[in-house]
């Protein structure tokens, strides 16, 4: 018996330790900053670290995280308690006055003091709030800890892919999928390009929320994202609609229309449009052709011209088709994080203000 009672006090001195707390505290911070850029990080996606705030072994972190800070506090309360129970004075008030005990009362009081009184000891505190700032930033942490559970057993992250002129309610996850309870239309999407170059300044998705019979309009663009029910959706990337984009080409006076990834055979020719994208703010268009005599490849721009043997090529016209890329994320502990950071903050505080204390007893003469 004695040896799983010091067994399990050997647990719970481990449990509510600062070498522990430092533990925890290093690996959620890291892993957290991991988790932040890991998407954008191939290695460290491909280890799943792109999901690691819905991972089961970061809530156990959090959990192992939260029994070591109420083991903690816990640990702290007798001590003060004993603060503020006066038992050994450590000052003398001596008075001829009768009454002695409320003279001193009357005048620790005038000094806005914190009064406690216990037979012959008064004790008198400056500022004893002071003494538990240290609770409310526990408080405030174990909010936090709270707020971050909530947030990834009921929370999620995924993405979108919405062709245009269409609506979704599926969100991709990494390991799953889920239906929204609403479905997001993609009514128009524009990509705008910076002058004389092939690299995007900007995308915007244009639609509206079809929610039950309403239809609540909404637009975004990279870095501001709107919000339904409590989920917050961002516009993360773009690609091409290889069922809807393509090019018109002459071909020997002939129109040929050529949708991505589907090739064409006119005139003893075969057209392969690879890619369809931008330079100076043009359409450009990469081509494959497979003729009798060989074969060729390369980019075309929009009304330039190629012949190929027999085979005169004109561009003359490019529709473009996109699907846009929303991030969606749903975070319900989002605001109880708030809520601790706050309670932290206004504790932290605390710690500017001096706490003093004195005991008296009281002795008339």
């Amino acid at each position: 018996m004695d040896q799983i009672n010091i067994f399990i006090d050997k647990i719970y001195n481990f449990l509510k330790s600062l070498t522990l707390a430092v533990v925890l505290l290093s690996l959620i911070a890291f892993f957290s900053a991991i988790g932040t850029i890991a998407s954008n990080v191939k290695f460290l996606k491909d280890l799943g670290l792109d999901n690691v705030y819905y991972s089961k072994w970061f809530l156990l972190l959090i959990v192992l995280f939260v029994i070591n800070l109420v083991l903690c506090t816990l640990s702290m309360i007798p001590s003060t308690k004993a603060l503020f129970s006066p038992k050994a004075p450590n000052k003398i008030f001596k008075s001829k006055r009768k009454d002695t005990k409320t003279h001193l009362i009357n005048l620790l009081k005038s000094k806005k003091l914190y009064i406690q009184q216990k037979d012959d000891l008064i004790a008198a505190y400056r500022y004893p709030v002071r003494k538990f700032a240290v609770y409310g930033i526990h408080l405030g942490i174990f909010i936090v800890a709270f707020g971050a559970l909530v947030g990834s057993i009921w929370g999620f992250r995924g993405i979108m892919e919405i062709p245009q002129n269409e609506a979704s309610n599926i969100v991709v996850t990494r390991n799953n999928y889920l239906s929204l309870p609403f479905s997001v239309y993609n009514k128009n999407f524009t990509v705008s390009f910076y002058h004389n170059k092939d690299i995007p300044s900007e995308y915007k998705t244009t639609g509206y929320i079809i929610d039950s019979t309403q239809k609540i309009p909404f637009s975004t663009t990279v870095n501001h994202p709107f919000i339904h029910k409590g989920i917050w959706f961002y516009q993360a990337s773009y690609q091409l609609n290889p069922h809807d984009s393509f090019i018109i080409l002459n071909v020997n006076n002939s129109r040929v229309q050529l949708y991505l990834h589907k090739p064409v055979s006119i005139d003893n020719a075969q057209f392969y449009l690879a890619n369809l994208s931008y330079y100076n703010s043009k359409p450009i268009a990469l081509l494959y052709v497979e003729l009798p005599q060989g074969s060729a490849s390369g980019w075309i721009k929009l009304g330039d011209s190629a012949n190929l043997g027999p085979i005169n090529i004109v561009f003359e016209q490019a529709k473009e088709s996109y699907i846009t890329i929303l991030s969606v994320a749903k975070d319900p502990g989002s605001n109880i994080v708030i809520v601790g950071f706050i309670i932290m903050i206004a504790s932290s505080m605390l710690i500017f203000f001096k706490f003093r204390r004195r005991v008296y007893k009281v002795e008339q003469i």
